[in-house]
């Protein structure tokens, strides 16, 4: 009998350990989706700011006076925004605990790159491009 109650206890241990691997494995990849998530999120709440700035009137600190497409006099400051680093034509935008975002404004379209953690310039895995004010306007591209 203390054999039987022996095997039924290490089997007990063995499928609790295996439930504990696997549970700070799903809890590893809910963390990698959440910080993915917020990431995009805080993409799409900078591009609602860039469409704003486009359809408001030059008078307001808008762009609308410009031909629809032209991004080239979008800045960080015309969204409310302070670039943390590089402040000349692709001001990069560092957000506590999200990432980092570097900004390309041009006649056509205005294309925001997610950096990697480090902030690194040339180091994005992920962009969004806005082209105008709408949402077929809005184009992502990831570089995985």
């Amino acid at each position: 009998m203390g054999q039987q109650q022996l095997l039924l206890l290490v089997l007990g241990i063995a499928i609790v350990a295996m439930a504990t691997v696997a549970a700070i494995s799903i809890f590893e990849e809910g963390a990698k989706k959440y910080e993915e998530d917020r990431e995009h999120q805080h993409m799409l709440d900078l591009v609602t700011r860039i469409q704003v700035w486009k359809l408001k009137p030059v008078i307001f600190g808008g762009g609308a006076d410009t031909p629809p497409n032209d991004f080239s006099s979008f800045t960080l400051v015309s969204i409310g925004l302070k670039a943390t680093a590089n402040p000349g034509t692709t001001p990069i935008l560092e957000v506590k605990n999200v990432g980092c975002f570097r900004f390309f404004p041009g006649a056509g379209e205005v294309r925001i790159n997610a950096l990697d953690k480090d902030c690194k310039i040339g180091s994005w895995d992920k962009a969004i491009i806005v082209t105008g004010v709408t949402h077929e306007d809005i184009d992502w591209l990831y570089n995985f």
